[in-house]
């Protein structure tokens, strides 16, 4: 740089900072595959929550006198019921279709030929498995019959 000239070199050397990665939600990040088995065991303590829940409700709806806010600990109670309901049917299901396929892959180490069952007949077990599971509950009977009946009605329909 000259003396007359107050223009000054830029040095070369750029100090940029590295971006820092953004923190996101393992639920709703759509960078990994979802994996729906860590999911369950990460988020297992919301189920408990659910049923400590379910109890406290229960212990709120025996001591409110304001006919408003008991509605509202009914409904906050059926919703929860309807969850945990939902959860165990789930679990019922993915239970049965795991046993399903253990049950196929020891036939084929046995030697037998591979059988793919087809999503209908999938459901069809699984519907078959819960209805002998209803029967088996103390209000089974009135279920199978309700059942029994409707299921008459659309044969006659038809």
């Amino acid at each position: 740089a000259c003396p007359a000239n107050k223009q000054v070199s830029v040095s070369q050397i750029n100090h940029t900072f590295p971006k820092q990665e953004r923190r996101r939600d393992p639920r709703f990040d759509e960078t990994q595959e979802f994996n729906a088995k860590a999911f369950r065991n990460s988020y297992q303590f919301v189920n408990d929550m659910r049923a400590s829940e379910q109890l406290q409700l229960q212990q709120q709806l025996k001591s409110e006198t304001d006919l408003n806010k008991k509605q509202q600990i009914r409904d906050k109670l059926q919703r929860n019921k309807r969850q945990i309901g939902n959860q165990k049917s789930h679990n019922f299901e993915k239970n049965l279709r795991r046993d399903l396929k253990e049950a196929e892959d020891n036939a084929v180490k046995e030697g037998k030929q591979k059988y793919h069952l087809s999503k209908q007949k999938l459901d069809e077990i699984v519907q078959a498995a819960r209805f002998k599971d209803k029967q088996k509950g103390a209000r089974g009977k009135k279920f199978v019959e309700k059942k029994y009946e409707s299921m008459d009605k659309r044969r006659i329909r038809k």
